[in-house]
């Protein structure tokens, strides 16, 4: 009698095995039910242009078997992608989200809907935002075009021009005609000494 009793007791702590560990995981709702760790991502400023992307923890925390029938985006500059479409209950996915920032500016919002068979959220819905600015570096100012001497180096002056003033040969002091062109003066002779005579 004893045996069959003890046999009856290690049938049901098998039972309650089966359907879960004790103490584990309590589902939130006998129905499929769909949990993410967040609704929305911010990625901030980008100045690269270039694709960014962000994965996302989706959770089943319901009682029965959840199916992901898709994953939607609202633009084709975004696109996601699911690890797994059917989730036992407590068991998760990622989702990887990637948003192409090329050819965009200002700020910037995107929705992805993840549609399953949760009775209460069929469509789940997650933002994703961002503030595109233009990369390109703005101008250097022109530099001025003044040029500083060189240490060590020699300084060139360039040789003064010609100048257009003509010498004019002093006038004799002999008389001449008024207006006459004035003569150059005679040079003076040399006398050489006379000798006294004996």
């Amino acid at each position: 009698m004893r045996t069959r009793r003890f046999g009856v007791a290690l049938g049901v702590l098998a039972g309650l095995s089966s359907s879960g560990p004790l103490g584990g995981f309590r589902p939130s709702s006998p129905d499929p039910t769909i949990w993410v760790d967040d609704d929305k991502h911010d990625f901030g400023t980008i100045t690269n242009g270039g694709p960014v992307d962000h994965v996302f923890s989706v959770r089943h925390t319901g009682g029965k078997v959840m199916n992901i029938a898709r994953v939607q985006t609202s633009c084709g500059c975004t696109a996601a992608v699911l690890g797994h479409q059917q989730l036992q209950p407590d068991e998760a996915t990622q989702l990887k989200v990637t948003f192409d920032a090329r050819g965009r500016h200002g700020s910037q919002s995107r929705t992805i809907w993840i549609h399953s068979d949760d009775p209460k959220n069929p469509q789940k819905q997650i933002t994703i935002s961002s503030n595109i600015v233009d990369a390109t570096p703005a101008p250097a100012p022109h530099a001025t075009a003044t040029m500083a001497p060189v240490a060590g180096s020699s300084t060139i002056t360039a040789p003064a021009a010609p100048s257009a003033t003509i010498a004019v040969p002093a006038a004799s002091t002999a008389t001449g005609a008024t207006g006459s062109a004035p003569r150059p003066a005679a040079a003076a002779a040399t006398v050489p000494a006379s000798s006294t005579a004996h």
